[in-house]
């Protein structure tokens, strides 16, 4: 064979994916996948965060994480989709509208992306900083897909001569600190290739286009507050947190048993998977369910603002670290309240997996359980995501 005819082997695209916890920072690297294969991850980084972290520390923390990750992989990553969720900036949802443009031209999506632009700088305000998700286009206040519309030549078709374009947009605010290790970050290396977005966009994404799932109720009980999303027609309508999450039930456990947070993992995963003494198991189940009292009363309260979209739908999605508690599924499962928000008579609780957006695959253990589906939510988005223009 001559060695003409040998040629190096080109190297496999590499992409990074961040889930910003409250007392866990996670990243994944992995190669690009083949179709609809699963992705083959080439390293999971995990940094702990102590309880007392201040939010701009927990950034801080973010960029080393970014640049240890950098060094050990000896290059920059094609993209770096980093999520932040409710629990770490505001969220809010805004319709911005350009009103009563004079038009007698094709737009194309520069020309969109100038108006979001302009209503981005009318709308941030001067005190913080802020992030402008966009989750939808409208054309004279009907909801529009860009691809539906485009021609060839990559241009809305030629509308009235006067319209009104509107943008729906998740609004992320945060601290002038935070903005600017942001900014910093992105600016860092020669300019790293980062998104920065919505967890919740993520997860919505992740269950529409890998599960087909269009109208749901999504309940994720994170380690320090529970995070409510309501799926409607395929689009969020509305997302609401409580601050209370599996660490409640953990700090429980180390008050009661005078052991660790380590220690108390363990008591929980075997609590769970009904491996203690039935003294033990019956000690636990008394303060879990009294504990679950109170998760289900801030629950309660924050369904009051899903009121104004409509009835809740039956299906429920269950994740997250506090999603194997079986007295969180229990208060779910009960119909009781359920019928006060929705027109059926019971809910429809599936207890989702990471391993479920990927027809079953752990990627070799790295995503697994309730508690990574927003790191497996991350990658779906990170190689499926096509902008609104």
């Amino acid at each position: 064979m001559s060695i003409f005819s040998l040629t190096a082997r080109k190297k496999p695209k590499l992409f990074a994916v961040v889930d910003i916890g409250s007392h866990l920072i996670r990243a994944l690297i992995f190669e690009e996948r083949v179709r609809d294969s699963a992705p083959r991850v080439i390293k999971k980084m995990v940094i702990k965060l102590p309880a007392s972290y201040d939010k701009e520390r927990i950034f801080n923390r973010l960029r080393e994480l970014m640049f240890a990750m950098v060094k050990e992989l000896e290059r920059i990553p094609e993209k770096i989709t980093v999520a932040l969720g409710p629990h770490l900036v505001e969220h809010s949802f805004k319709v911005w509208t350009a009103t009563n443009l004079d038009i007698y031209k094709k737009i194309n999506r520069q020309e969109l992306n100038s108006y979001f632009r302009n209503l981005f700088e009318e709308n941030k305000g001067k005190e913080f900083s802020a992030l402008a998700y966009p989750l939808g286009l409208l054309i004279n206040g009907y909801p529009v897909n860009i691809k539906d519309i485009e021609s060839r030549a990559k241009s809305l078709i030629v509308l009235p001569a006067r319209i009104n374009i509107g943008f729906k947009v998740l609004f992320l605010v945060f601290t002038r600190e935070v903005g600017k290790i942001l900014s910093d970050m992105k600016a860092s290396l020669g300019g790293m290739p980062i998104e920065f977005i919505p967890l919740v966009a993520a997860t919505q994404e992740a269950l529409t286009k890998t599960l087909g799932i269009k109208d749901g109720f999504l309940v994720d009980v994170g380690g320090e507050e529970t995070t409510l999303i309501y799926l409607k027609d395929g689009e969020i309508c509305e997302t609401v947190k409580f601050s209370l999450g599996a660490r409640h039930f953990l700090r429980g456990i180390t008050r009661i048993a005078a052991i660790s947070f380590e220690e108390a993992e363990d008591v929980k995963r075997q609590y769970v998977q009904g491996m203690l003494s039935e003294s033990k198991k019956q000690e636990l189940n008394d303060f879990f369910r009294k504990e679950a009292e109170l998760w289900q009363k801030m629950f309660l309260e924050a369904l009051d603002s899903f009121y104004h979209i409509g009835p809740i739908p039956p299906k429920i999605l269950l994740f997250g670290g506090g999603a194997y508690l079986p007295e969180i599924a229990g208060i779910l499962r009960d119909p009781s309240w359920f019928k006060n928000f929705s027109s059926f008579d019971a809910a429809e609780l599936k207890i989702l997996e990471a391993e479920n957006l990927f027809e079953g695959n752990t990627c070799n253990g790295f995503i697994k359980g309730p508690a990574d589906v927003g790191l497996a939510s991350l990658i779906a988005y990170s190689t499926k995501h096509e902008p609104v223009f």
